[in-house]
């Protein structure tokens, strides 16, 4: 049976803190030109009430941290992934040359609430929220709020007092399997670009200008030779992050689970999982622990 959580997701609005997550804030009046020139996502449109879903890239096209973008008036707000705020301060910083921009560190301060469904934005209004924006992580419809942290558990209560749920952090992590939502560090890391993490239709922005990395990232694509790829995987059996995927017929582990969720939305149990490329097409047939596992074509 599905609970209020995964109902809320998918009717109305899940809405989710992320205190893990670190803060920058972007001010000067080239913020969002300069960072349209440093990430893989459009910061053009980015302003009060409307987000976006990116990366950085170092210049050989690996990912130093996926970000969310949201803006206030006067400035732009940047997620970092878990430990991983001081190195992307510092890998933006050094980008920073003429422009009239400065970066800061503000996640002692601030911090991020993610609202996911399709209620999300109409939901994400508050008085309390430093700045929000619509940012759809799960392609259910989602929004992100960046908040003070002492104000955190204000803000939750006033979102639930206007018709949000509150989830935990294992909703947030059912849901994003569940929605093929990969997690730095977990899901993939540094060593991977955006293809590998399957982000790559995702995160980045293909009609846009230049940005450091893009070079490479649109070599790969042109020539279609991803390595790995993060899939979501149907399990016939338990399992556990860090188990082998195996294909029939091979000796080697062609990949391995790396997030684990019993999913009552699909009436099973799920992962994601990295996978060599070659075995990462929909309905392929694999195997974990000898028991059967098949590749979903589709988020649950």
């Amino acid at each position: 049976m599905t609970s209020l959580q995964d109902r809320a997701a998918r009717e109305g609005a899940l809405v989710v803190a992320a205190p893990e997550l670190g803060c920058l804030e972007v001010t000067g009046a080239d913020r969002a030109s300069w960072l349209n020139a440093v990430l893989t996502c459009d910061t053009a449109g980015v302003a009060p009430d409307r987000g976006a879903w990116g990366l950085s890239l170092t210049k050989q096209g690996k990912i130093v941290s996926d970000l969310v973008l949201v803006a206030s008036a006067d400035a732009i707000y940047s997620s970092a992934a878990p430990n991983r705020t001081a190195e992307l301060l510092s890998h933006l910083d050094r980008m920073l040359v003429m422009e009239d921009a400065e970066i800061a560190d503000r996640s002692a301060e601030l911090g991020f609430l993610f609202l996911h469904g399709p209620k999300a934005t109409e939901l994400a209004r508050d008085e309390g929220a430093i700045a929000l924006g619509a940012v759809d992580l799960t392609g259910l419809g989602g929004a992100a709020v960046v908040v003070r942290r002492t104000d955190a558990r204000e803000v939750l209560e006033r979102l639930t007092n206007a018709g949000a749920v509150v989830g935990s952090a294992e909703d947030w992590e059912r849901l994003r399997v569940e929605r093929r939502v990969p997690r730095f560090g977990v899901d993939f890391d540094a060593g991977d670009n955006p293809h590998d993490a399957s982000l790559a239709e995702r995160a980045v922005c293909w009609t846009k200008g230049c940005y450091l990395g893009q070079e490479v990232v649109y070599m790969q694509n042109a020539r279609g030779k991803t390595k790995r790829s993060v899939i979501t995987l149907r399990l016939s059996a338990d399992a556990t992050p860090g188990m082998a995927v195996n294909a029939p017929g091979h000796d080697a582990a062609v990949g391995e689970l790396t997030t684990v969720a019993n999913s009552a939305v699909a009436g099973q149990l799920l992962a994601l999982a990295r996978v060599s490329a070659a075995f990462a097409e929909p309905k392929t047939r694999l195997l974990v622990a000898g028991a059967e596992a098949e590749v979903l074509a589709e988020p649950v």
